[in-house]
């Protein structure tokens, strides 16, 4: 019970104490019990009742029928005293009002604290949620200064999904459990630690006055060293952390803490790092951004996007190749947006399936229109790996392939290097079939990926293009030259073409020349445009 709580039941006893003064004084001063005044006793003792619940209702209501009792005459201006079971009945009933309303209110105050610890609580694993998050950060803001320090660390659980998948439900529940106990043991006194969600820890460090990586980050480490317990199995929980150190009175909400907490903690995760201190200039997607992605659909069913083409040409006689195809946006009321600003985020969600399956059918009509023309080139196409992951994605390329009476050879899919990162086998699994048919396949931002040389020999690739960041050195820093040639290298050996993309000045060609590359792409060759302005640029120039 806090001084506050204490404080009030003080004022709420003085209160009744004086009420049942003031009803006896009343009953007395208008004649006596006989008189309807006595009855004023039952408010009080509602009102004790309320309070207090079944005892304060109970001892209120004896208090009150003493007060009314054998020395409160039956009249005043007669003298006439109360009889013996008149005022032990009034007790009684007096009694029996104030305990049964008291049990009531007592029951419906204990379902009232249950529905408000649900609330507030998990309900398997006990562990307090957001919302007692919130109640402990405001309380903080009351009974603190302002200028207070606290500490707000958000930890998340990176291999908590598979420890449910291995060892079920009430194994991960039982680890959080374990978590949270620890977290007390080794976190700074009065620190107390909340479920975000399973997997998502947060720990609230009031008047916290170190510093976060010095003295709360070690501590946090510390909590996983020793190996947790799944049915005597020993399990060792990795951890991405995200540190905040701010006042109590800088006026952000309990849930921006825990947001901007949240955004340290991703940051951890996406640079691989055990945490990482929140500041403002941490990146997070924005609010435009996510805005664009709830418009997508609307935009492909609109035909608000449309396709330019940039070329790749040969290094030594600036044949054309192919042409990569570029998705771009005219918004009704933004104009033309930037592919930076939706296609990464269209990438992390679902929209990028029928983004992918609207630009294959553009290409084949582009493709067959320019056949019409006499113009035959190839048209690359980048794909990411939910592309990969849908069930029967080369079976409906294909289909569609006949469908336009187009060559499988007329198509090149980009697949960026990261993809074979995730779920490794159904990608490599789709590429093939999609080499069978046969496709043309080209490993792009080739360099950028941990694993290039462990898996670019299992892959059915025909190309690999050079990642622009090393073309963009290749002038001024020895050491990627080198890179860039041993990459060259790699992909003749694998019987490979290799492809220089991002290539934008006259020395940066020429290095790429010297290197040995096989094609460039960029601004230097040809900057992205309308299908009608590359088919006159290339007709008749090694196209035909």
């Amino acid at each position: 019970m806090t001084n506050r709580d204490i404080h009030k039941n003080i004022v709420k006893i003085l209160s009744l104490s004086l009420a049942l003064l003031a009803v006896t004084f009343l009953v007395y001063e208008t004649g006596g019990i006989k008189h309807v005044y006595s009855h004023s006793m039952y408010p009080i003792i509602l009102l004790a009742g309320f309070w207090f619940g079944t005892k304060g209702g109970v001892l209120t209501s004896f208090i009150a029928g003493l007060l009314l009792g054998p020395k409160m005459p039956m009249d005043v201006a007669t003298g006439e005293i109360q009889t013996l079971v008149n005022w032990i009945f009034r007790l009684f009933i007096f009694i029996g009002t104030g305990g049964i309303w008291g049990s009531i209110i007592d029951y419906l105050r204990s379902r009232l604290d249950m529905l408000k610890w649900a609330s507030r609580h998990d309900p398997e694993t006990g562990i307090g949620t957001l919302s007692l998050f919130e109640d402990h950060f405001y309380q903080l803001q009351e009974e603190s200064l302002a200028d207070n320090q606290i500490g707000v660390c958000l930890c998340s659980v990176e291999n908590y999904d598979e420890i449910v998948s291995t060892f079920g439900m009430r194994s991960g529940e039982s680890v959080m459990l374990q978590f949270t106990e620890r977290a007390g043991k080794y976190c700074p006194e009065g620190a107390s630690v909340f479920l975000k969600r399973m997997g998502k820890l947060v720990i609230l460090v009031p008047d916290f006055k170190e510093d976060m990586e010095n003295e709360l980050a070690p501590r946090i480490r510390q909590i996983t060293v020793d190996p947790f317990y799944v049915d005597d199995i020993p399990i060792h929980l990795e951890l991405s952390v995200g540190l905040l150190q701010t006042n109590v009175g800088t006026g952000d909400s309990a849930l921006e803490l825990v947001r901007k907490a949240t955004i340290a903690q991703v940051e951890a995760q996406c640079l691989d790092r055990e945490y990482v201190v929140y500041t403002p200039g941490l990146q997070t997607i924005p609010k435009e951004a996510i805005a664009l992605i709830g418009e997508l659909r609307r935009a492909i069913d609109k035909d608000e996007l449309y396709l330019e083409y940039q070329a790749k040409v040969t290094v030594n006689d600036h044949r054309l190749i192919s042409a990569e195809a570029l998705v771009r946006w005219k918004h009704p009321h933004l104009g033309i947006i930037s592919p930076g600003a939706f296609i990464p985020y269209a990438e992390k969600s679902d929209l990028i399936n029928p983004m992918t399956e609207w630009v294959i059918e553009q290409v084949l009509q582009q493709l067959k229109q320019w056949q019409e023309q006499g113009f035959f080139t190839k048209i690359a196409i980048n794909i990411s790996t939910r592309n990969l992951q849908v069930a029967g994605f080369a079976d409906r390329l294909k289909e569609q392939l006949a469908k336009y009476t187009i060559s499988p050879k007329s198509i090149e899919l980009e697949v960026t290097e990261w993809t074979f990162m995730k779920d490794q086998q159904n990608v490599l699994e789709s590429l093939e079939k999609l080499s069978q048919i046969p496709i043309f396949l080209a490993i792009d931002d080739f360099g950028t990926g941990y694993s290039s040389l462990q898996y670019i020999n299992r892959i059915p690739g025909n190309s690999i293009k050079i990642d622009r960041s090393f073309i963009n050195q290749i002038d001024t820093d020895p050491g990627v030259f080198q890179v860039v040639r041993a990459a060259v290298r790699v992909g003749h050996a694998l019987g490979m073409e290799v492809v220089a993309e991002g290539v934008e000045t006259d020395i940066q060609y020429n290095m790429v020349h010297k290197a040995q590359c096989d094609a460039v792409q960029g601004y230097y060759i040809h900057r992205p445009s309308s299908p009608e302005e590359l088919y006159n640029q290339y007709v008749g120039k090694g196209g035909k």
